[in-house]
């Protein structure tokens, strides 16, 4: 059995409408890639329940999810991982039983109804999209990944927050701009945009970049977000880089180098 096999049965689970059963098996999946994410921070070192260390990377694992939230109880703030690893995955996985009282049909992760959490319709699909894009899981999901999903490093000796620094300081833009041009610069590869002229990687924008983003619904937000901070990146009128940003583009895509592709672009 294999967390992907576990996956592709709470999926089918969940668009059937069967919730509680595909939340059992996304959790026994969730658990599972925890232990790997575990052996990879500790380089394979054996287990140490005595030392918790079920709960400790559990807990880290779901809050690299983005629900490293804080849920207020009876005015006490509690972390949203140990809730779920509490009434959901001990409970679940231990006993195979899941109160229902705990569900809600609604579109949202959790609601707290006094001393009670429940939770929505999303939480299954959160867990099951980590899981989906989880670097150590990369193999097993390696049929389902698009040409837009890469994982870029900087080449061996390049420090890179220290690099990412250089880069804002040099072209003065804040963060979000740099982390955004950075998903663009992984998704159509560094190696394919570092040697293109201005209006070849405006083509580049045009054939592969803006059509995915339309797909998704996210083009909107991606380049609106890349002109509304007046960085002088991209020309929203126009949708094109400007010189600035093409230059922050070469920069940033001559110090990194693709580890693991997806597949070829058409």
């Amino acid at each position: 059995m294999t967390i992907r096999k576990r996956y592709d049965e709470a999926v089918q689970l969940f668009q059937s409408g069967a919730i509680e059963p595909s939340l059992i098996l996304a959790l026994v999946a969730t658990a599972a890639a925890a232990e790997l994410y575990r052996k990879k921070i500790t380089n394979g070192a054996p287990k140490n329940s005595k030392k918790g260390d079920d709960t400790r990377y559990f807990k880290e694992y779901v809050n690299q999810m983005g629900l490293d939230k804080i849920i207020m109880i009876e005015d006490k703030p509690i972390p949203l991982a140990h809730i779920l690893y509490k009434q959901l995955r001990c409970e679940a996985i231990h006993e195979a039983v899941v109160n229902s009282a705990v569900f809600v049909d609604e579109d949202c992760l959790v609601r707290v109804d006094g001393e009670v959490v429940k939770y929505g319709r999303q939480l299954v699909p959160a867990l099951l999209d980590h899981i989906r894009n989880d670097a150590n899981l990369r193999d097993q999901f390696r049929d389902q990944l698009t040409p837009f999903e890469n994982i870029i490093e900087p080449p061996a000796g390049v420090d890179r927050e220290a690099f990412s620094r250089e880069i804002k300081t040099r072209f003065s833009i804040d963060g979000l701009d740099y982390w955004m041009i950075e998903q663009v610069v992984t998704m159509l590869r560094p190696e394919r945009l570092k040697d293109l002229s201005k209006d070849e990687l405006d083509q580049e924008f045009r054939i592969n970049l803006i059509p995915s983003l339309e797909a998704g619904g996210q083009d909107g937000q991606f380049f609106g977000t890349l002109a509304s901070y007046d960085s002088g990146i991209f020309d929203r009128d126009d949708r094109r880089l400007t010189e600035k940003g093409f230059n922050v583009f070469r920069a940033i895509s001559s110090n990194y180098v693709t580890i693991d592709a997806g597949p070829p672009f058409p």
